[in-house]
């Protein structure tokens, strides 16, 4: 139930670092001419970005904690 827990929290918080980066490309670009050049690259960063870094934070937050409870394990032990 714990890494159910910190997967969901992994998932929220790569999401939205996913749709700052995503609103940091988009937006700047938006603004200078109205116009989104087309781009196959860049539509893809922009499309598959959040689900991307979604996958990402689920992995960095179980490693972490599985980090953290190791070393909270051998703490305990000696």
């Amino acid at each position: 139930m714990r890494q159910l827990g910190i997967s969901i929290l992994g998932l929220f918080s790569g999401l939205l670092v996913g749709f700052l980066i995503t609103e940091a490309i988009a937006r700047p670009m938006l603004a200078d001419g109205g116009q989104i050049p087309d781009s196959v690259p860049l539509g893809l960063l922009l499309g598959f970005g959040p689900p991307i870094l979604a996958i990402v934070g689920i992995l960095v937050a179980l490693r972490i904690d599985r980090k953290l409870q190791r070393d909270k394990r051998s703490n305990s032990k000696g």
